[in-house]
């Protein structure tokens, strides 16, 4: 039976010291049809009147009523809440999977016809900071002294959530002002591609890759919250494109699930996803969530 992911909403719940914070909550049913899948693209492919619909659509979730967090406050909170249950363990593929779908049709609210874009970091690996992606077109650059403030891009202005109230978002490029090269192509198709287990495949994605982004670009990513910065989505989202990839290239791998859960069982297609009422199982197809990512050549629309 396929599935997809709708969100229930945002339940407003009244915290500790009389604060009120929203818990992200997710479910599954059944569609009517999924007969074209929605394809989401490497950002370079996308025309610019669908990346500006994009980043209408975060500033959207991003609006803040006096007092009160906003959507966007709540799933970077929410993915700081789960995603160490599912980071360091064999859900987490999974976990990605089911947080990135919702989010994106979180965004597809406002904009029904936003597809969450990803960013095919390996076409940058050598010089990651020249990447359009990193310039005022999309996402703005490094953030400048004294405190790491970005200064360019669609959210030079956009405030953080802080323990002080609310500060700018920071990049810090490392080891600057360069970024230290990232993983290339050619070492994801032979060493990471190549794994015949699921758990090793998620072992390589979580750690080196991730972490040479997280470091490399530095600022809000190395915070309690990285998804505050949006370049996380985009990079999540290519981490599930990876895991995609590697499901379609043998058979077994479509089902292909394995690795130590917190409680020291190993895991399974019933095993549960963090943050979550929902199993491994329901996510493992793309198709069945009424997606699928295009190839990403990088021969898109990034020269404007």
């Amino acid at each position: 039976m396929k599935i997809v992911l709708f969100l229930t909403g945002l339940i407003l719940l009244l915290g500790k010291q009389g604060s009120a914070y929203s818990e992200v909550q997710l479910a599954l049913k059944t569609p009517r049809s999924c007969s074209k899948p929605q394809v989401r693209q490497e950002f370079r492919e996308l025309p610019k009147e669908q990346w500006t619909a994009f980043i209408d659509a975060l500033k959207s979730l991003m609006k803040r009523e006096p007092q009160k967090p906003s959507l966007y406050d709540e799933w970077a909170s929410f993915d700081a809440t789960h995603s160490d249950e599912a980071k360091g363990y064999a859900p987490f593929l999974a976990y990605n999977r089911l947080q990135l779908k919702a989010f994106e049709q979180a965004l597809q609210v406002t904009h029904p016809n936003v597809t969450l874009p990803y960013w095919n970091w390996t076409l940058d690996a050598e010089h990651p900071e020249t990447s359009p992606l990193l310039t005022a077109e999309y996402l703005g650059g490094n953030g400048e002294a004294p405190r790491g403030c970005i200064a360019t891009g669609p959210f030079k202005d956009y405030q953080v959530p802080s323990a002080k109230g609310f500060d700018c978002l920071k990049r810090s490029y490392y080891p600057g002002p360069s970024i230290a090269p990232f993983a290339t192509r050619e070492h994801i198709e032979k060493t990471v591609l190549r794994t015949r287990r699921y758990d090793q495949l998620r072992q390589f994605l979580i750690y080196a890759p991730t972490n040479a982004v997280f470091h490399g670009i530095g600022g809000q990513l190395m915070s309690q919250e990285p998804a505050q910065d949006p370049i996380y989505w985009l990079h999540m989202a290519y981490l599930d494109k990876l895991w995609a990839d590697w499901q379609k290239k043998d058979k077994s791998h479509q089902k292909s699930v394995g690795g130590m859960l917190r409680d020291s069982s190993i895991a399974n297609l019933q095993s549960s996803i963090p943050g979550s009422q929902h199993k491994i199982a329901d996510v493992m197809a793309t198709r069945d969530l009424c997606y699928e990512y295009g190839a990403g050549s990088g021969k898109g629309k990034a020269a404007r």
